[in-house]
Formats: structure tokens, sequence, C-alpha cells
């Protein structure tokens, strides 16, 4: 199983996290929970539609690395989705971050998409992710990191893994200076919500 292809976008998420899962491709993609058998769900399952609650992995940190270098111990992301994939994330946080300690998502809702690869595998397509790195450096620069798009991967499971790994970041500087032009975000989530799992089909 791959652990994260963020921050959280970091941010990371995604969060992520299929609440997270958005808008519809070629090919057909059911996003599923335990229940019922119903298809085009496995057996024993039955298309989600609703909240999705991500979590970070206990024991991870959330990672924006570039010239600045910041870990977040503590992230959730929140969204919402569709049977068919098609959702949103609506909100997403960060705390207990070394060298920017105010963090925030910028210009919520981002549209995602979930688009499935071996079964219950997948991705997760997040769109225009923008957050603000507040308070760098003892205070010293404010920052902007974003993405026209970010693929997260997703390992279908109870809870199911929502991975960014080492997903390119443009960083600009809103005031003061360190804030470099690149980095990647690296996090690994886990969706609690729901507890019966999610699975792509």
């Amino acid at each position: 199983m791959k652990y994260l292809k963020m921050l959280g976008l970091s941010a990371i998420t995604a969060a992520a996290v299929m609440a997270f899962v958005g808008a519809g491709t070629a090919s057909a993609t059911t996003v599923c929970t335990l229940g019922t058998t119903t298809s085009p769900c496995g057996s024993g399952e039955t298309p989600y539609s609703g909240k999705i609650v991500a979590h970070l992995v206990p024991g991870t940190k959330a990672v924006l690395a570039g010239t600045l270098k910041v870990e977040c111990s503590v992230s959730t992301v929140e969204g919402t989705t569709n049977s068919s994939g098609v959702g949103e994330i609506t909100n997403a946080t960060w705390s207990n971050c070394t060298n920017c300690p105010e963090i925030k998502a910028l210009n919520l809702p981002w549209k995602a998409h979930a688009t499935t690869g071996t079964p219950p595998n997948g991705t997760m397509t997040v769109e225009n992710p923008s957050v603000l790195l507040g308070k760098c450096l003892g205070g010293f620069a404010n920052c902007v990191a974003s993405a026209k798009s970010v693929v997260l991967d997703v390992d279908g499971g109870e809870p199911a893994l929502i991975l960014a790994i080492s997903e390119p970041l443009t960083m600009t500087t809103e005031s003061g200076f360190g804030c470099g032009s690149t980095g990647t975000w690296t996090a690994s989530y886990e969706a609690l919500t729901p507890s019966t799992g999610l699975f792509l089909r």
C-alpha cells in the first residue's frame, strides 16, 4: 500500500482528503463504502455520497519542503463527494507547525474528483489549492503555496488513505522574504468519515 501522494494543502491534503473526490472522467468511477451489496460496488459494498473527513495518519506530519520548510503535526481536511466521485474540499486546517505558525486555506471550496485505478484504489485530483503560510520565520514573511492542481493517491480501505507524495507547489511572497519560488507537499491522511471505509470501483 502506497503511503500519500499534502500540506495542507499543504496544504494538504487533500484530506485526503475523496471528499475531496470530484468531477467526472471518461471512465466511470464509483465511490463505495461497506453496506448492502449494490452494483457497481464490490461484494458487501454500496455507493456512497456525503461527507468525508480525513486526519493525518497518527505519527506523521504534513510537510511543505522548499526554501522554507514547514512541518505540521495536526491537520484535518473535510469535503463532500457524490457516488460518481465528484465533490469538493470545503475546509482544511493545519496546526502545531514549524516556521509558520499561522496556516490558512484560501479560496475554498476546492473542486475535486476521483478516478479509479486498480480497484479499490485510484487518485484524487484537487483543483487550484492555495494556502497562506503566515508569520513565517519569526514573523518576517507571509507566503502562499499553491498549484493549478495536485493529484493524490487514494488507497481504498477501512479507513481509506489519501496520500500526497512530493506534490509540486508554487511559492509566492506576500510580504517579507524567504519564501522561495517552488516547493513540494507530502502528507498522509486517513479518512475517518465515513467510518465504514471508502473504496474506488
